[in-house]
């Protein structure tokens, strides 16, 4: 059935995709509010509302993108411009014990250009994977994929973003295997990662790194150093129980005293949500990413090219990597490495990234009766 212009102009390809993601959105400027009430001023949360508007815009553009025929002449400029803008931001980027930000003194914000690469590399591993479809059990085949992947992991890791670097593997080990590849290749490079992980350890990640590690799976073991904010996180979310403390009331989270839980707006905003709303927020939350998800897999599993399943298949693995080690993190299970909570945590590079990703599953799922042949 023909789609109403009206309906397409506001909700996109997928009106139900478009609604989840904005909700999920809106609560994340909800528990914003609440997280930074205490330094008496509402910037975070327009500049958070901004960040929505603009990526929610960008998602509707990009849902009427023909992605293989943009892609088809675009991928090497898009590899290329990724590359640019890590190396760029390598030697001036700042950050909390790494270098993964731009800023500009002009500006009071600043952007992570690891997040927009996020959507170059899902369309060009796509594409890749897509030319060598009849030759992905070729070792040398495999190897040019691993290169691919390879070079941008290795540029986010030398900015000492080890959070990012981690969501970039898990897309292209989510890819790589959603494109049939053998699980051999996967059992080689396991054994490969535990032959060389030790050798890492000791000559290249860098002693804060490894504490920050060490104090993920124990935060007792530094508790008013590296496991501190672990720590406090869980005292958070203990203290929510089923229905919380209530919005603007928790102890934790309303403590002037910024210290008492750090980062509580960005990396740790579940630890609000899980004291003010309590088990019941986080299951609204946890349900409507589970929505989102279970949609894109849908879309996935619709379209008649393997091409646009496989960038399905990548904006699935960010939500639920991204998600996964943010929780861990909050629940002391995982390391603090700085990684956002999807559509929740302060930041306008990860929530317009997001909605693009979104924009992408959608276009998709717009131009999903083109198979693969005709475009190639």
């Amino acid at each position: 059935m023909q789609k109403r212009p009206v309906l397409d102009f506001l909700f996109g390809a997928d009106p139900f995709l478009s609604m989840v993601s904005l909700a999920m959105a809106v609560y994340g400027v909800v528990m914003i509010f609440s997280a930074t009430r205490i330094f008496k001023t509402n910037q975070y949360v327009i500049i958070q509302s901004v960040a929505v508007i603009l990526g929610y815009a960008a998602m509707l553009v990009v849902s009427h993108l023909r992605y293989k025929r943009f892609v088809k002449y675009a991928h090497w400029p898009l590899f290329f411009l990724s590359i640019a803008l890590l190396v760029i931001t390598l030697f001036i980027g700042t950050g909390d014990g790494n270098r993964s930000w731009i800023r500009f003194d002009f500006m009071p914000i600043g952007f992570q250009p690891a997040e927009f690469v996020k959507i170059f590399f899902i369309l060009t591993f796509a594409y890749h994977l897509g030319r060598v479809r009849d030759r992905r059990q070729r070792p040398l085949t495999v190897l040019f994929l691993l290169f691919h992947a390879g070079i941008i992991i290795g540029l986010i890791v030398l900015q000492g973003d080890l959070g990012t670097a981690l969501v970039f593997v898990c897309l292209f080990l989510f890819m790589l295997f959603a494109a049939g590849c053998s699980v051999w290749y996967f059992l080689i490079m396991g054994g490969a990662t535990a032959v060389v992980s030790p050798f890492l350890w000791k000559y290249f990640l860098k002693p804060y790194q490894k504490e920050r590690i060490l104090c993920g799976f124990n935060p007792q073991r530094d508790p008013l150093g590296y496991g501190y904010q672990a720590l406090c996180s869980q005292r958070a979310i203990s203290g929510g129980g089923f229905w919380g403390q209530g919005y603007l009331q928790g102890t934790i989270s309303q403590n002037p005293v910024n210290s008492a839980l750090p980062a509580r707006w960005t990396d740790m905003i579940f630890a609000v949500m899980g004291e003010e709303l309590g088990f019941f927020g986080i299951m609204l939350y946890l349900l409507l990413l589970t929505a989102l998800v279970m949609r894109i897999l849908f879309v996935a599993r619709k379209t008649r090219n393997s091409w646009g399943s496989l960038i399905c298949i990548g904006v699935c693995a960010v939500f639920i990597c991204q998600a996964m080690e943010n929780i861990g993190m909050c629940l002391g299970m995982l390391p603090v490495i700085g990684l956002t909570l999807p559509f929740m945590s302060y930041g306008g590079s990860s929530v317009v990234t997001l909605f693009v990703l979104v924009g992408l599953v959608q276009c998709v799922e717009r131009y999903h009766d083109t198979t693969y042949g005709e475009e190639f």
